[in-house]
């Protein structure tokens, strides 16, 4: 290459460093499923990774997007029109807005974009206003939910998991502008993101995406590897491929909605049906109702209470209560047996000395209590129930029992335990066991199709000894 040219390109280099210093947000380039979820139209989105995979990076790209109502190649697809009030939520405004927030916004916003910043009674940056009129609020998961309820927003930021109550009261500010919302997390302790946004995921109302970090091509592969030495099998799943963590000690990895969740259908009469009770003393008792089919097939088919169950922390039924709600619940239905938690069916009252089993037998409702409640006993015929490596499952869930569906995917092995030294996984957590019992119990029962059926004899009318009649 002559003189002439290596300056003419040096030149040139140098024209699109400058123009790269200027407006690097036109210089982003989105890796893997980043492009997707910045293209994607849904009206609430949802990306996880493991650290260190851009998730924060492509949730300020696209904050930018949304305040000067263009995207970084150029396009405005999906994008509200200029001025808009675009809220950004961070956890700790302290440790985030400097550090980690206005870091990247100052990294990707162009020249004369940010016209000017007011901070918050904190010292911190509050409110950015952009030089086409539009507004950039940052608020922090420590304030009153309350304070954002009031506003109405054009687009919304969540950077890593928000309490519940805090994506209610953003949410309604997003009703009258359509406003759009955007998650961008890894999967720390977070499951209500996982049970009402990531799991409802249909690509149309609600979008989610994944990265991970063994994938991110700006990250070299030594440090990788290095970040995984010091991390815990469990660390890893989160960690590094944003897997939600409280799934990664699930105790029945095994279970999934694509396979053992089923749309509901009405049971043949034929089919045996059982209902199984978990009762308590200050909560409602868990009720549900299986059935099973010619090939022994288990099938949960309906619930009580209807309402999550999780959410529900008092109950003052009575046994005449329960009792009609089980008679309004199975109307003529034929339940071929009705089995109660052995321990808590077989105990007396401390206040009437009598069991719940007699309680209910004075209303001709009769539970049988002898059940084996070895824990690990149980767990394994779940999991053999599960399995589909050897043919069908043997147990599957209507999609309306949403409280069966919620336990498989949090019952999970007690935390404390898993980062423990000794006696890792021992102990399963409360969340999801009162579900996970009836199952328990009826497996112990040994339900088979053929409990349910009878030989018909068809009556002979006597002929006499003609054989005719006479």
């Amino acid at each position: 290459m002559e003189h002439g040219d290596l300056v003419d390109e040096y030149k040139q280099l140098k024209e699109q460093a400058q123009v790269f210093k200027e407006a690097p947000f036109f210089f982003f380039e989105p890796y893997g499923q980043q492009t997707e979820f910045l293209e994607h139209p849904a009206q609430i989105r949802l990306i996880t990774g493991g650290n260190r995979t851009g998730k924060s990076t492509v949730g300020v790209v696209e904050v930018l997007a949304h305040c000067m109502g263009f995207r970084h190649d150029g396009t405005r697809k999906n994008l509200p029109t200029p001025p808009v009030d675009i809220l950004a939520m961070v956890n700790d405004r302290r440790k985030a807005v400097d550090k980690i927030l206005m870091k990247k916004i100052k990294e990707f916003s162009a020249k004369g974009w940010i016209e000017h910043t007011k901070n918050g009674t904190d010292g911190y940056p509050e409110i950015l206003r952009f030089s086409n009129g539009s507004r950039l609020y940052i608020g922090s998961y420590m304030q009153d939910p309350s304070t954002y309820e009031g506003h109405d927003w054009h687009g919304v930021w969540f950077d890593e998991p928000p309490p519940r109550k805090m994506f209610v009261a953003v949410r309604r500010g997003c009703l009258d502008h359509g406003g759009r919302i955007w998650f961008t997390l890894t999967p720390l302790s977070c499951p209500w993101i996982y049970n009402e946004i990531a799991s409802r995921a249909d690509g149309i109302r609600i979008a989610d995406f994944h990265l991970d970090l063994m994938n991110n091509p700006y990250i070299p592969e030594k440090e990788k590897l290095s970040f995984i030495e010091d991390l815990t099998p469990e660390e890893i799943e989160s960690r590094v491929h944003g897997k939600f963590s409280h799934l990664s000690g699930s105790i029945f990895p095994e279970f999934s909605r694509e396979t053992h969740v089923v749309r509901g259908f009405e049971i043949p009469e034929s089919w045996p049906r059982f209902l199984v009770m978990d009762p308590h003393d200050r909560r409602p008792c868990y009720m549900a109702w299986f059935a099973i089919n010619p090939k022994n097939q288990l099938f949960c088919y309906r619930e009580w209470p209807h309402d999550p169950f999780h959410s529900i922390k008092t109950c003052r039924n009575s046994v005449r209560d329960y009792v009609s709600i089980i008679r309004t619940e199975e109307g003529k239905e034929s339940i071929y047996e009705r089995i109660i938690d052995p321990n808590f069916g077989k105990t007396p009252s401390v206040f009437t000395g009598r069991t719940l089993i007699e309680e209910y037998e004075d209303h001709n409702l009769d539970f049988y209590a002898e059940i084996n409640n070895d824990l690990s006993l149980g767990h394994q015929r779940i999991h053999e129930a599960l399995r589909t490596d050897i043919g069908e499952p043997k147990f599957l869930v209507f999609e309306g029992c949403r409280n069966m569906v919620w336990a498989f995917e949090n019952y999970i092995w007690n935390q404390k335990d898993m980062e423990s030294e000794y006696g890792a996984k021992e102990r399963p957590g409360d969340a999801g066991k009162d579900m996970i019992d009836t199952l328990r119990y009826l497996l112990d029962f040994e339900p088979q199709f053929s409990m349910g059926q009878s030989v018909s004899v068809e009556e002979t009318r006597d002929l006499g000894v003609t054989g005719y009649g006479g």
